[in-house]
C-alpha cells in the first residue's frame, strides 16, 4: 500500500493542513499524481503562470515528472520520497508538498 501525503502551509501565517490519500498499487498512485493532482493543483495555483522562479529557486516542475516510470525510479528502495517540495525563500517556509510513503 502506498500513501500520498499532501502539506500545505499558507504564506502569512505558516499554517499547516495535510491530507492523506491511500493507494494500492504505484500504477494508481502515478495516474492520480499525474493525471488528477497535477492539473488540480496547477488550476487552484495558476501555476505554472504564477510560479515565482527566483523567489522557489528552481522552473515549475512539468508533468513529465510525475509519470509512472519518474515515480517508481525515486521510490525503489526508499520508504519515503518527496515528489514536490520546494521552499519559497520570500516566505521562508514549504508552501506545499506532495510526499509519496510505503505503508
Amino acid at each position: 500500500m502506498y500513501n500520498v501525503i499532501h502539506i500545505s502551509r499558507t504564506l502569512s501565517s505558516g499554517f499547516e493542513s495535510s491530507r492523506i490519500k491511500n493507494f494500492e498499487t504505484l500504477e494508481e498512485v502515478a495516474t492520480y499524481i499525474h493525471d488528477e493532482w497535477y492539473d488540480q493543483f496547477c488550476e487552484d495555483f495558476d501555476y505554472p503562470n504564477e510560479w515565482d522562479i527566483d523567489d522557489m529557486n528552481a522552473n515549475f516542475p512539468s508533468k513529465e515528472e510525475f509519470t509512472l516510470k519518474s515515480i517508481t525510479d525515486k521510490i525503489k528502495n526508499k520508504r519515503k520520497v518527496e515528489l514536490f517540495r520546494y521552499y519559497s525563500q520570500y516566505a521562508c517556509l514549504i508552501p506545499y508538498e506532495l510526499i509519496l510513503e510505503k505503508s
